[in-house]
């Protein structure tokens, strides 16, 4: 129910995996089924539904999310995930759009995402809104 009035939610997760040392032993910021199983690990762990036990996760029963890979306009290779999000053990969901790319620099992928809970609005022009925010955020540092 406080979805709605959320502006923006900024999560670290840094995409990589590590045996316990400082070196990156795997890179999942081209892999969008990895991306999205790491979405759902952060979500279930940090944006809890209006009941006791749910939680925000992807839609994967009526349409899978769809990636694609973009350029940003700073020339940063990403990968752009669409699909639909709901809350488990509720009646909540709508769409969202996630943004990933790798910052090299600090050895880490950076994801940025925007979702949106409309009950009963057009979603349509409030998704673009939306968007506009994302892909005009200066964290994605220069290529």
């Amino acid at each position: 129910e406080n979805a709605g009035n959320t502006r923006i939610i900024a999560l670290d997760k840094t995409g990589t995996i590590t045996n316990g040392e400082t070196v990156v032993t795997d890179v999942i910021a081209d892999d969008p089924d990895r991306l999205l199983a790491a979405r759902d690990s952060v979500l279930k762990a940090h944006i809890p539904g209006p009941s006791e036990g749910s939680y925000m996760t992807t839609e994967y029963r009526v349409q899978p999310p769809m990636a694609r890979p973009i350029q940003l306009e700073n020339g940063r290779d990403a990968m752009e995930i669409r699909g639909l999000w709901r809350v488990e053990g509720n009646y909540m969901g709508g769409p969202f759009v996630s943004v990933s790319t790798l910052d090299t620099v600090n050895r880490r992928i950076v994801t940025a995402e925007v979702f949106l809970y409309a009950p009963n609005k057009y979603k349509r022009n409030l998704l673009r809104r939306l968007e506009a925010n994302l892909y005009t955020l200066n964290c994605y540092g220069k290529n």
